[in-house]
């Protein structure tokens, strides 16, 4: 049996690859496809998050 799996993306800056690790881990054990980061990632977040929002995904913030 296939099952379709939920995709999620995570974005924003390197400077949280710990969290980002940490996070990834437990989604994908969920069950999710997690696509993380990777190398820099700088003014492009704001327009993967404008994206986000205008297709109306579900959109989660992290903050330290």
């Amino acid at each position: 049996m296939i099952q379709n799996y939920e995709i999620i993306t995570l974005c924003g800056s390197t400077l949280f690859k710990e969290q980002y690790v940490d996070i990834q881990k437990k989604l994908t054990l969920e069950g999710y496809i997690v696509i993380s980061i990777g190398g820099y990632i700088g003014e492009s977040t704001k327009q993967e998050l404008a994206y986000a929002i205008k297709t109306r995904k579900k959109v989660n913030y992290m903050e330290s």
